[in-house]
């Protein structure tokens, strides 16, 4: 992957720093995405996802660009061990937050990191002695892309009642 450019990059770090405290009303209000102009069907998204992550993500977990760890409450009680890794400080303030109210930070590691920057990056799959941590996020993400085009696939396709 190309390097991002470090002004782009300071903006964007700046975005999140000052939308962290009210962040996840996005997914609340529905108004997270130009993509889906209709709250009520931002917010009916979201749920299916947040039940799809409920059911798929269990045992030790990373969460990337973990935010708010706004999936936090869906995968929390599948998994003994929980890391969250954001490059904001102000997002994992917030995800400690969360898991303090959760009252599950005993069991969450909060790393303030870029995955996309050394030690994160990883070793190139041809140099590497075994799977790296990069191929398994693969992975993960394109199961739960698959469950929810299944899932969307399904509820569009049934007749209505």
């Amino acid at each position: 992957m190309p390097d991002m450019d470090s002004d782009l990059r300071q903006r964007m770090l700046a975005y999140y720093d000052e939308r962290a405290p009210e962040y996840e009303e996005a997914y609340t209000r529905g108004t997270g995405t130009a993509s889906i102009s209709d709250p009520d069907v931002f917010k009916a998204e979201t749920r299916v996802l947040a039940g799809i992550v409920g059911q798929v993500v269990q045992g030790r977990v990373m969460d990337l660009a973990c935010g708010t760890a706004d999936w936090l409450p869906e995968y929390a009680p599948h998994c003994p061990r929980i890391s969250v890794l954001d490059q904001s400080d102000r997002m994992l303030a917030e995800a400690r937050a969360k898991a303090n109210r959760l009252e599950i930070a005993d069991r969450c590691v909060f790393v303030q990191g870029d995955f996309f920057e050394p030690p994160f990056r990883g070793t190139p799959s041809s140099q590497a002695s075994g799977p790296r941590a990069t191929d398994r996020v693969a992975v993960e993400v394109h199961t739960l892309d698959r469950r929810y085009d299944a899932l969307a696939r399904s509820r569009h396709e049934r007749p209505e009642a």
